[in-house]
């Protein structure tokens, strides 16, 4: 599967990644039946299985059709470049599909605090 996009993450901060999930170039029209969104990190498996709580957010209002937001900031990843499988769990897919994989730069603080 091809790399989707490259973003970056800066430890400590609230930067989002904002990403649009899609079904051959469409927008997913409705998001409110997934029921997780993983991302990975060199085995460090990162999720939310709630819509409206961090680190990944969908289904929200002001929100595009398909988008999602990621909030990795805080998560605990090391600094370092990863290529991040996402997957997508549904009712009817409870294994989850694989979407995607984004490339991700994660920056160690740039304020100079830890």
């Amino acid at each position: 599967m091809p790399i989707e996009s490259i973003e970056h993450v800066y430890t400590g901060h609230n930067n989002s990644i904002d990403l649009l999930l899609t079904t051959d170039g469409t927008p997913l029209a409705d998001t409110s039946v997934i029921t997780k969104i993983t991302a990975t990190f060199a085995g460090l498996l990162i999720e939310s299985g709630d819509s409206s709580t961090p680190p990944i957010l969908w289904d929200q209002p002001g929100f595009l059709p398909g988008e999602f937001r990621c909030y990795f900031g805080d998560s605990g990843i090391p600094a370092g470049e990863y290529e991040a499988p996402f997957v997508v769990y549904d009712p009817a897919h409870p294994d989850g599909i694989m979407w995607g994989r984004v490339f991700i730069i994660v920056h160690a603080e740039v304020e100079g605090v830890p």
